[in-house]
């Protein structure tokens, strides 16, 4: 126990640290699939004490926000899931990480603490430097094209920055836990069974939310700000669905990983090279959507519902 506890401490100044190159969450997550949820939080609690001690009081809330507590909520809902022996329930972690997701939105949305005016100050400094470089040389028209893009921008960015930040931190989450738990499991470390990413299913309640917050993007002021962001924040859950949904179908053909290496390259070519990653982005989150009420891999996915790759 005192090793246990001494690695904790160890675990969470790490992750103070490590947040600040994206990989945060790995040692919270580490240490609960080899320890236990008691000791993650543990981890957590530290991590967050060495923030404050060392950045200060907005920092620290940054880091409770999307790094220690979503990690430590990924370990309860973990071992809570499989009690009984079964698989942990990615889907209701990602459940669960949404909704934590949605009150971290709202109190940045709400400006509790200055926390939304300090992201605001951030993003406007960004973009004061950007275009401080992009006016050098230019003459006065250019100049004044310049200022109009960098308020329309600054504007925009603003609107978007909550949802912007959960997604990051959601995004880190997931691949953090995904390396972790793959490198723990081949190494026969982890306490937990592995779980089978592929048969993830999302709870209804979940998408009723995704949908009335779409609908509370066309009201003003507040609430329009808020269902925005949380229907941006939403569809990311929907997405990994969607991206679910594909891998399954894809196990139907003995060519599987030929199928999915052809899948995301033609993400990847249309997304980013040709500018249309939001629209992609939005037919992935509307078809994990779709499977929560029709079951497109139950219907259409394979006999075998567990890959030996899963196994």
């Amino acid at each position: 126990m005192n090793k246990a506890l001494l690695l904790a401490l160890l675990s969470g100044l790490c992750s103070a640290f490590l947040s600040l190159l994206i990989f945060g969450p790995a040692p919270l997550i580490g240490m609960g699939l080899v320890f236990g949820a008691s000791i993650a939080s543990i981890s957590a609690a530290f991590g967050a004490l060495s923030m404050l001690y060392v950045a200060g009081g907005v920092d620290t809330l940054l880091y409770l926000g999307t790094t220690a507590i979503p990690s430590a909520i990924t370990i309860w809902i973990a071992f809570k899931s499989s009690e009984t022996g079964s698989r942990p329930d990615c889907g209701k972690i990602l459940a669960t990480i949404s909704v934590f997701g949605l009150l971290v939105i709202s109190f940045i949305t709400i400006d509790i603490l200055s926390i939304g005016t300090w992201i605001e100050t951030q993003i406007e400094k960004t973009f004061g430097q950007f275009f401080s470089q992009l006016q050098l040389g230019s003459n006065p028209e250019q100049k004044q094209h310049a200022a109009n893009a960098y308020k329309l921008m600054v504007h925009y960015a603003s609107s978007i920055a909550p949802a912007g930040l959960a997604i990051v931190a959601f995004i880190i989450l997931v691949l953090n836990g995904v390396f972790v738990e793959r490198i723990l499991f081949h190494s026969d470390k982890s306490t937990l069974r592995r779980p089978h990413y592929s048969s993830t299913k999302l709870p209804n309640w979940l998408c009723v939310l995704f949908f009335t917050s779409i609908i509370a993007c066309f009201f003003p002021n507040f609430l329009g700000k808020l269902g925005l962001n949380s229907a941006i924040f939403l569809s990311f859950p929907f997405l990994l669905a969607g991206l679910a949904v594909i891998h399954t179908l894809s196990r139907r053909s003995d060519r599987k990983k030929s199928i999915l290496f052809g899948v995301y390259i033609a993400l990847f070519v249309l997304g980013v090279l040709f500018g249309l990653l939001f629209v992609l982005a939005g037919c992935l989150a509307f078809l994990g959507a779709v499977e929560q009420w029709a079951g497109l891999r139950r219907r259409f996915g394979p006999d075998q519902s567990i890959s030996k790759e899963d196994e």
